[in-house]
């Protein structure tokens, strides 16, 4: 057993072997955020792949000798990326040798490590790994390098669909897509079949929103030492995830197809209506959800058995088989409720590798990603502890399904992924949504206020004239 130590959620993803499967633990951590954080022993495999698991489709390669540098996360489960990885390719390439570089722990260091390190085209590094909200930033001032020679239309179509959209920009593909995540229903099981409630897996029929009130209002009575939703709705980037969640849920976006500000029109101020609703009208939410943060809002669900239904990311489902959970073999994953007309819509979030612009050896570093990428490499890093990987199908593999459970409704959750405003200032669109929906939330503007408000500050800060859609 390992000596315990603190995880970041964004960071550390993981999918062990076996009972240990997916284990994390965090909050996520933005800039100007302190990050949530807990202390746990992991426990993952250290198994790593053989080679003939995982060179299959290894490329040819020139006989000069070279050296790859890459970032990868400063906590990396069964070291596959650290040892295994560049171990099994360097059998077959030895003339290539792939040297991995931690980032930094904390969100914020990492992202200022890599930005800068892009900013200065070093050739120090050539294969940047960068999280799903940086695709932009990196794309539009061409720190990083397209990647359409080695990800075309018909591989793209093989990962998760909203990754792919997060790393397309001005017609490019940017970047491989790796890590995956995403934001999901977690709910007690055994509590739902005791009342014989079946929740959805799958978006249509799915439950609409007030189908789910009503079913959280009536748990509320019958169960009442238990909150029906336990959700952090802290003023951060939770908030920015949710809402992109309820907007979309609705048919709504942030932007238009021509680029145009439409998060105010009829069907965002109906979604956040409805949100407002939840926390003031019905108060199916825990005490204190305004304030509450992401782990604090898993430990209530799974180590204080304190709720019913839960938003969260993958790792609760590793954590509900840990010594503290109260919830072992208790809960289960679905999908998100919708707006009549609509499907349900879940965050994503992830991680991709990119090619650096000052990389002095770009085409080596390509095959290399290519290969880290490819199904037979990505299913040998899930089953032997690595973290949780990008292609769809993997979620449909038995093998992977025997190891995680949930892996199948995943694999249905994956096609109803969506992506936060793709920009290259969105970090600052974040703050904004942030400050705009928590303010409402709190009763400090009317969800028309808060959009028309929110609307204002995107235009006063990307030029973006307002949709025509937005009728005044």
């Amino acid at each position: 057993m390992s000596e315990p130590k603190k995880v970041d959620r964004r960071n550390f993803i993981y999918a062990g072997l076996g009972a240990v499967a997916l284990i994390a633990i965090g909050a996520v951590a933005y800039v100007a955020m302190n990050p949530p954080v807990v202390t746990q022993t992991v426990t993952t495999s250290t198994t790593v792949p053989t080679t003939s698991v995982v060179t299959t489709t290894v490329p040819t390669t020139s006989p000069t000798s070279i050296t790859i540098h890459q970032f990868i996360h400063a906590n990396d489960p069964a070291r596959q990326y650290e040892v295994a990885m560049p171990a099994a390719w360097a059998k077959v390439n030895p003339n290539i040798r792939v040297v991995p570089i931690k980032m930094p722990s904390g969100y914020t260091e990492g992202e200022l490590l890599e930005v800068n390190t892009a900013k200065a085209r070093s050739p120090d590094i050539d294969i940047f790994n960068i999280d799903v909200i940086w695709g932009p930033l990196f794309a539009d001032n061409l720190w990083v390098e397209p990647l359409d020679d080695i990800l075309p239309p018909s591989e793209q179509s093989k990962f998760i669909p909203a990754m792919i959209d997060s790393m397309t920009w001005n017609k490019h593909i940017w970047a491989v897509p790796w890590m995956y995540d995403q934001g999901a229903l977690w709910y007690r099981k055994d509590i739902l079949d005791e009342e014989g409630i079946k929740v959805p897996t799958v978006s249509e029929p799915g439950w609409t929103w007030d189908e789910f009130i009503s079913i959280c209002e009536n748990l509320k009575e019958k169960y009442p030492d238990l909150a029906p939703y336990i959700v952090d709705q802290f003023k951060y980037e939770e908030i920015s995830c949710i809402w992109t969640e309820i907007l979309a849920s609705n048919g709504g976006a942030f932007f238009d197809e021509d680029g145009l500000i439409r998060v105010n029109d009829s069907q965002g101020v109906e979604a956040l209506q409805k949100w407002y609703d939840m926390v003031n009208k019905h108060k199916i939410f825990q005490p204190g959800t305004l304030s509450m943060q992401l782990d604090p809002a898993r430990v209530m669900f799974v180590d204080d058995a304190k709720g019913i239904f839960h938003r969260n990311w993958n790792y609760v489902w590793g954590t509900s088989l840990e010594a503290t959970s109260k919830v072992k073999g208790k809960i289960w994953v679905g999908a998100f409720p919708h707006f009549p007309g609509h499907q349900s819509a879940h965050c994503e979030g992830g991680w991709n590798w990119a090619i650096s612009a000052g990389s002095l050896h770009k085409k080596e570093a390509k095959e290399y990603v290519k290969w880290l990428t490819s199904y037979d490499v990505m299913k040998a890093i899930m089953l032997a502890g690595g973290y949780s990987q990008a292609r769809i199908d993997l979620y449909n593999d038995p093998d992977i399904q025997k190891v995680w459970e949930p892996a199948g409704v995943y694999y249905n959750l994956a096609k109803y992924t969506v992506s936060r405003p793709k920009h290259p200032l969105y970090l600052q669109i974040s703050s904004f949504i942030q400050d705009r929906i928590h303010g409402c939330l709190s009763g400090l503007s009317t969800p028309k206020e808060a959009l028309d408000g929110l609307a204002d500050d995107l235009a006063k800060l990307t030029g973006a004239g307002i949709s025509p859609l937005v009728k005044k």
